[in-house]
């Protein structure tokens, strides 16, 4: 990981981990680092395809325990559940949002009630929509 053309990319992600997670803030702090190396694997997919994979997963599980121990685990196992059993049963992912939206809902409101917690993920989103002009 530490060769390849995303090295320097790879290096600084790593540096603003540690710093956020130092200072308790490494989602806000480490936003912009983040989308950098994964614009950077993206592009050198025959390169780092293996390694994107697994920081997937790896991301998958830290957002997973970041989102449950903000308050809010009983929504965000309710809105996984609903993704699973939709995937489960064929549903398209366009369709998710429209099958699970009460989950989906529940867990907005929760997030909205402990925004000391969440709101760097809400900040975060909002610029992703922003930027995808949605």
């Amino acid at each position: 990981m530490e060769g390849g053309a995303c090295k320097d990319a790879f290096v600084a992600w790593q540096e603003c981990v540690e710093a956020g997670e130092e200072a308790g803030d490494m989602v806000e702090r480490c936003y912009d680092a983040t989308s950098h190396i994964f614009r950077c694997f993206e592009t050198r997919y025959n390169y780092y395809g293996p390694v994107r994979r697994k920081a997937v997963s790896d991301q998958a599980e830290w957002l997973y325990q970041y989102m449950a121990d903000g308050g809010c685990r009983d929504e965000v196992d309710a809105c996984l559940e609903c993704i699973d059993a939709a995937e489960e049963e064929g549903v398209a992912v366009e369709d998710m949002e429209e099958r699970c939206s009460e989950a989906i809902s529940n867990l907005a409101k929760c997030m909205d009630a402990h925004p000391d917690y969440y709101h760097p993920m809400v900040i975060a989103e909002k610029d992703i929509c922003l930027r995808a002009g949605v």
